[in-house]
């Protein structure tokens, strides 16, 4: 909440307004100007350069899930609860959207990773049972042979490094086993763990297409498909696909993103959970007020709502348009359902609870649309917030962004003083309403005005009720949700209730547009160029507009011809 009300403040006055990876421009009357109608595809061009990066903690964690499913169940439950210690000791990632977005690497990574492998690879060289199934039925708790040694490393030894060894990589590993002086086995199994292919997101092995962009081995391509589609190390299936060519063609490559959906539907039903996670911003859900003083216990009226019900509420909302049922992009942005699964939040949408997989729960209240949802509408405190509201429109659903305020803004803005004769709407229009603000709020006040007919709880209102210090009711003026949005700066388009306003953010097209670059930015683990990366922004574009775009998106995306190559700095 404290990050929302530095926005609030420094936005109370005015900046320039320019678009998220320069998809619109700043005119000279300082007004934006929309310079593209859809992603312009050039072949020439993408797709942009990346670099190597760490696995994220899951991606970790999830890799080790892998290594461990040679073992039994319960061999492998008993060991990841060792293990657990040195799991938690891996840093949190703490990306700007996706977690993918931490790429940096710092000694206490390698010291966790270190510590993690040692204590890994110390569990199973101890036991004669586990040695035999991780290293294969000649392996004993001593010293291997080094034909033992060497079929390892032609065979098993890919679940790590996640492609075949080569020869003069087997020689090297087999020399290095020799001069350990005890604990062979250990200190293998560690190396092996602390390689930069196990580690890392590798991607050296393609064969030149120009002089700059790799195609992709196909064991690349089956790493980049696991990781993409279920943030782990690819499965011996996976791996075997890769080896005899089955991921060279599109139809190969099908076959297999059919198969891990089916193989793996609690991590596939985790990617989609974590998109959505970074594209509606959950971490930026404000935290509902516990009413403790008499204003705020009037304003509730006895509504209780906890922060997770509402991010529950998306999750399975998400889940259901994208994985349960063929949703479009209009089907989630406009959906007039409740799926509301806590009692407190549907109580507040007067509405019986949802039941997953159960009938769907029309709202009660007459309300619809994404940013219906409770989750986008409460402010911490019993006030509305269109500023905040605003810029979340402005930014998170149209990739719109305000560049940063001028250093001493801090000293010039104010919350518009409390006056229990206007409106909220009234309040913030009067201090924004200057010829130095209204270049920026243009852009910022109608989209959050669009949304006072929701109150600070999210409850749906046609009256804002205005309360005292002491909790008296002191006046109550009519709502007034008539605006004309700007969602084109500039355009003559008005809506007359939060469902035209959602209609209109869908015709627009901006905001499908602007989901297209967070999946963009999901799946490739950095923000697109507009310039570069044209086609798979239009490819993913494509998919998102179709009838079932939300299940599309997710499984046809690599199938895509820049999902198979990289561009070489």
């Amino acid at each position: 909440m404290l990050s929302a009300l530095v926005v609030f403040l420094s936005y109370q006055n005015c900046g320039e307004m320019k678009a998220l990876n320069s998809i619109q421009s700043q005119s000279s009357s300082g007004e934006l100007t929309n310079n593209i109608e859809k992603f312009k595809c050039d072949p020439s061009a993408g797709p942009t350069p990346s670099s190597a990066r760490r696995l994220t903690k899951t991606e970790m964690i999830r890799s080790y899930d892998r290594l461990l499913s040679v073992f039994s169940l319960s061999e492998a439950q008993n060991i990841k609860q060792k293990l657990a210690p040195w799991f938690n000791t891996i840093p949190e990632d703490l990306g700007l959207k996706f977690d993918s977005d931490d790429s940096g690497l710092s000694q206490s990574h390698v010291n966790a990773y270190l510590e993690l492998a040692t204590a890994f690879s110390g569990e199973i060289a101890k036991s004669s049972t586990l040695i035999k199934k991780f290293m294969g039925s000649c392996a004993n708790t001593t010293q291997l042979t080094q034909a033992c040694l060497e079929n390892y490393l032609k065979t098993s030894a890919t679940k790590i490094m996640r492609r075949p060894l080569k020869q003069e990589e087997i020689e090297g590993f087999v020399t290095r086993y020799s001069s350990f002086t005890e604990n062979h086995n250990k200190w293998f199994i560690a190396q092996l763990l602390m390689n930069s292919n196990f580690l890392f997101h590798l991607e050296l092995e393609g064969a030149p297409l120009t002089s700059d962009t790799l195609r992709l081995s196909p064991y690349e391509v089956a790493s980049r498909l696991s990781f993409y589609l279920l943030k782990s190390a690819p499965d011996d299936k996976l791996l075997a696909a890769a080896g005899n060519g089955q991921l060279d063609n599109d139809e190969g490559l099908r076959l297999e993103i059919e198969r891990l959906k089916q193989d793996y539907p609690e991590l596939i039903q985790s990617t989609v959970a974590d998109f959505y996670a970074g594209w509606l911003g959950y971490e930026n859900i404000a935290h509902p007020i516990t009413p403790m003083n008499p204003e705020e216990v009037a304003f509730a009226n006895g509504a209780k709502l906890q922060r997770q019900s509402l991010i529950n509420e998306l999750k399975t909302m998400t889940s259901y348009y994208t994985l349960e049922t063929d949703g479009s992009f209009a089907d989630l942005f406009l959906s007039s359902h409740s799926f509301a699964v806590d009692q407190d939040l549907s109580t507040l949408y007067g509405v019986q609870a949802y039941q997953p997989g159960g009938a769907l729960v029309p709202f009660g209240d007459g309300r619809a649309g994404l940013l219906g949802r409770a989750a986008f509408l409460i402010s911490g405190s019993t006030h509305t917030s269109p500023i905040i509201r605003g810029l979340m429109v402005r930014n998170q659903f149209l990739c719109e962004e305000l560049p940063p305020p001028p250093d001493n803004i801090g000293n010039m803005v104010r919350e518009p003083e409390p006056d229990q004769q206007l409106s909220t709407r009234e309040r913030f229009d009067r201090k924004t309403s200057s010829p130095a603000c209204y270049s920026c709020h243009q852009s910022i006040n109608p989209l959050g005005f669009a949304l006072e007919s929701f109150d600070a709880f999210g409850r749906i209102r046609d009256m804002e009720i205005i309360f005292d210090s002491d909790g008296r009711q002191v006046n109550q003026i009519p709502i007034d949700p008539v605006v004309q949005p700007n969602i084109h700066l500039g355009d003559s388009m008005t809506s007359s209730s939060p469902s035209e306003f959602n209609q209109l953010i869908v015709d627009s097209g901006k905001a499908q547009k602007c989901m297209a670059q967070s999946f963009f930015q999901y799946t490739y683990r950095q923000s697109p160029d507009i310039s570069k990366d044209g086609c798979s922004l239009a490819y993913m574009d494509e998919l998102i507009g179709s009838p079932e775009g939300l299940r599309l998106v997710f499984f046809q995306t690599p199938l895509d011809a820049n999902f198979r190559l990289r561009k070489v700095d």
